[in-house]
């Protein structure tokens, strides 16, 4: 037979130098792969996916990339994969910081090919470890910016922490045979600089798959997985920002069963970016295996293992469960694995909290983590000796008539385990075991063992499961259970990837009604849900952001957050004094940097510029009270809202009623509501302002409530009112946090309103117009409805007058509006926004408040 007849789409066999310059039937798949490349780029782009990791920026360069690589001589493409990494480490992380990383790779690589013994090339390289984690957790200061090393950490991690392992293991097995440019490709791939997780890829397998079949074959896949990956996202997406629940808003049974469920749901974030990172390889020409296989569909906890993070199984099968099998197999076969399983299990618990050492720079030896592990590694090594004692049987034959009774077994089993996992993944998802089991004894006392709703909720499972099975088996007989070829595939993801895009599209959201483009819009962020809010407000101002779920947006800005930015009742600023609910206040006199920006504060403990205690002349003095935002936490102090209407107000509207204005921020970092009514009496007698500002904000009230159940858990001594709404409330000292926050939250309002009242006697014992300014950045979502209900209260329980200043930030991109990616507070813009919209609503309330701005022209800065 001629050539022509064997290879009649002219496609170059793998090993084969020949480019394909000619455009044949296999250059024409390349280029429909290419459109889909782009298709993946724009719906990136669009949907913000992991923005915070710097993903759109990388996908900018893929497109070329790939279309480079694939019409490369073969012979050149490893070199020219290799280069790209470099390039996009220089080009992403910046030319110092990405330098740094290359060489210290290296070097590190190089210490593996030392003419020493293996153990001494060992020891050395382990030396070199041991001096990387010193200052991975600041013991030791490296050369240059420490802040440098530190931003560096999280990608050379996912380089070289288990990579590297898994190399020295195939170096000493001999397997290590390839030349230096193969190397050091298994060590710089392009996704190492988004994916801080990044799945344990085998060295072997990395270098069998390179090309091993047709190469728009291995494209295909490629694209198709990481189409596969961003609905993955999509779906966490969903999950996270509107299913599950805060564990402070779990009230009951089946907000508990809610946050059981989605908490496991969520793990489709890992799956997804594992499909990215493989699908990307695999526009390269590595055709690796899938990482995840149906992990929700496992039918018991040796199944799980086998199906999720497939990658990591290997890699644990590796050098831990074989190695340890094999020295003890003359024990019964049973004895055998069942060691070899709790060795791998101890080894992925270590494992773990070493691979959050260096993505994180904590060492998570925590009750809930180890827990965590102790009782998953039990289920399967239970399961795996139970599995063992069964008959393998043959295998069901797809032909086989469909049998409900089987269908009824299978789906039983799967809803088991899937609900184990839930219930195990939201116990793992939780600060502290107590945490987790408050939020049960809350479902409990609401009755959930004894509704007829939960069982029905449970016996939902195994129904939809079984209507599942069916699906399966009618697409099996119709289909059987081959892959499907190039252009299927190619149409598949045509057809999703061009609807994902749309509904990403800008323009095409302002066609629907607000409503559906709300959703939409709420699907192409990467910000915090409700739980992560509450988690970075306390994690800033208690230093409580200690949570270990990958699975959080807040897990990526921890990953990123620079050491020095603490919380501020750490700082040197904070000066504490003896009141058990305020705790701190503002030290006076200070000054020094706070998150990177310059911190002084007046003799009085504000941080302002320095003012007379008694108010001058023909002045009109305003007191402001908020918390960290009215602070200016992270801008300059005279790029803050409050400095910028006081600004405005002594350039524009002097010389009419008054020669001065004066707006003394009273605000202190960490204040709620309760906090601002226990210091403004003290401040308003003191200084006697003529108009007092008292700032009410999204998540005000649930930020009160949690910071109030501190104190009442600690034992402390309340005002009479609030004590009397903690025994109203039945909470005392033994009562668990989440409980405690629960009881309060009925008497939110009660607690806002008494501490308005406190501040408006206060101001009616010195003549002061009091107000309440209420700053929303939105004017849609449950946080801007809980700010319309407590805006009606102050109006009609009070006699306030309201500022309204909503939909501060629309129009604008938020991520561009914040301090720092880890840090929500508004930067200089941000503060601009609100400044310009606080000078509108103090010129609409100018007579009521008596400003004395008539008669003069506004102009905003």
């Amino acid at each position: 037979m001629s050539q022509v007849e064997m290879k009649p789409l002219d496609v170059p066999e793998p090993g084969s130098d020949r480019p394909l310059w000619s455009f044949g039937a296999e250059e024409r798949r390349v280029l429909i792969v290419a459109l889909q490349v782009g298709l993946w780029v724009l719906t990136v782009k669009h949907f913000h996916l992991l923005e915070a990791r710097l993903l759109p920026e990388i996908a900018g360069w893929l497109l070329p990339a790939f279309l480079a690589n694939a019409f490369l001589p073969k012979g050149a493409r490893k070199t020219f994969f290799v280069g790209l990494t470099f390039l996009a480490l220089l080009g992403a992380i910046g030319l110092l910081e990405g330098g740094v990383l290359i060489g210290v790779g290296l070097g590190l690589i190089g210490l593996c090919h030392l003419p020493l013994r293996f153990g001494l090339r060992i020891g050395l390289v382990l030396l070199f470890a041991i001096a990387l984690a010193g200052v991975r957790a600041e013991w030791i200061d490296p050369p240059g910016p420490k802040d440098t090393w530190l931003a560096l950490m999280p990608i050379f991690a996912s380089i070289f922490m288990f990579r590297l392992i898994v190399y020295l293991y195939d170096m000493k097995h001999g397997a290590v045979k390839e030349g230096l440019v193969h190397r050091l490709a298994y060590f710089f791939m392009p996704p190492a600089i988004c994916f801080p997780m990044f799945p344990v890829v085998d060295y072997k397998t990395f270098g069998k798959t390179w090309y091993d079949r047709r190469a728009s074959d291995i494209y295909q896949k490629g694209i198709h997985w990481m189409f596969r990956g961003v609905t993955h996202l999509l779906f966490y997406r969903l999950i996270y920002f509107h299913v599950v629940p805060s564990p402070s808003e779990v009230d009951g049974a089946m907000r508990f069963g809610t946050y059981v469920i989605s908490s496991y749901l969520l793990y489709t974030r890992i799956s997804g970016e594992f499909h990215m990172i493989i699908g990307m390889l695999a526009l390269f020409g590595f055709n690796l295996p899938e990482s995840h296989h149906f992990f929700f569909l496992a039918r018991n906890f040796s199944d799980v293992w086998r199906r999720i993070n497939i990658y990591w199984r290997d890699f644990m099968g590796k050098i831990a469960f074989y190695p340890t099998y094999f020295r003890v197999k003359k024990l019964k076969t049973e004895t055998a694995v069942a060691l070899a399983t709790a060795v791998a299990f101890l080894a992925t618990w270590f494992l773990h909290a070493y691979q959050w050492f260096w993505l994180r720079g904590t060492f998570p030896l925590t009750l809930v983590d180890v827990s965590f592990w102790l009782i998953l590694g039990l289920l399967v090594l239970i399961s795996a000796v139970l599995q063992l004692r069964k008959s393998r049987g043959r295998r069901p034959d797809p032909k086989a008539p469909w049998s409900p009774r089987i269908a009824l077994a299978e789906s039983l089993q799967i809803s088991g385990v899937f609900l184990t996992m839930s219930a195990l993944v939201s116990y793992w998802s939780c600060a502290t075991p107590g945490e987790w089991f408050d939020m049960l004894g809350i479902a409990a006392d609401q009755g959930i063992f004894v509704s007829p709703g939960f069982y029905l909720f449970l016996a939902a499972f195994p129904a939809f499961g079984v209507l599942l099975h069916l699906a399966v088996h009618l697409k099996q007989r119709r289909f059987g259970r081959g892959d499907l070829e190039f252009w299927p595939k190619a149409g598949l993801v045509a057809l999703s990837g061009g609807l994902i895009t749309i509904l990403g599209w800008t323009d095409f959201h302002q066609m629907l009604p607000e409503r559906n483009a709300r959703f939409l819009r709420s699907l192409t962020q990467d910000s915090f849900n409700q739980s992560d809010a509450e988690l970075m407000e306390r994690g800033y101002y208690e230093n409580l952001l200690g949570t270990d779920r990958y699975t959080s947006h807040l897990w990526d800005l921890k990953v990123r957050r620079p050491s020095d930015w603490i919380p501020f009742a750490q700082s040197e600023f904070a000066d504490p004094i003896d009141d058990p609910v305020l705790q701190y206040r503002i030290k006076p006199g200070a000054a020094g940097t706070f998150h990177r920006t310059p911190f002084l504060s007046n003799r009085w403990g504000m941080r302002d510029r320095d003012y007379e205690e008694i108010k001058p002349e023909r002045t009109l003095r305003i007191a402001l009270f908020g918390g960290s935002y009215s602070v200016g936490s992270g801008v300059e102090q005279e790029d803050a809202y409050e400095k910028l209407v006081e600004r405005w107000l002594n350039t524009r509207h002097v010389g009419g009623d008054y020669d001065r204005y004066e707006i003394l921020n009273c605000a202190v970092p960490g204040y709620t509501t309760v906090h601002r009514a226990l210091i403004a009496p003290e401040m308003i007698a003191r200084f006697r302002p003529d108009v007092v500002l008292v700032t009410f904000l999204d998540r005000d009230n649930s930020f009160t409530i949690s910071r109030l159940v501190r104190p009442i858990l600690r034992g402390e001594e309340l005002p009479r009112e609030l004590d009397d709404i903690r025994r109203r409330a039945g909470i005392d000292v033994d009562t668990p946090e989440l409980e405690a926050i629960a009881r309060l939250q009925p008497f939110v309002e009660e607690i806002t309103l008494w501490s308005w009242r406190r501040i408006e006697a206060a101001c009616a014992e010195t003549g002061a117009r009091p107000a309440l300014l209420s700053i929303f950045a939105r004017r849609e979502g449950p946080d801007h409805a809980e700010g319309s209900r407590m805006r009606e209260l102050a109006r009609e329980k009070t006699s306030m007058t309201v500022l309204e200043i909503e939909g501060v930030f629309e129009g604008y991109d938020v991520r561009k509006l914040r301090v720092a990616p880890w840090d929500r507070h508004p930067n200089s813009l941000g503060h601009r926004l609100i400044a310009r919209a606080l000078m509108a609503a103090l010129e609409q309330n100018d007579e009521v408040l008596g400003l004395g701005l008539h008669g003069s022209k506004n102009t905003r800065p």
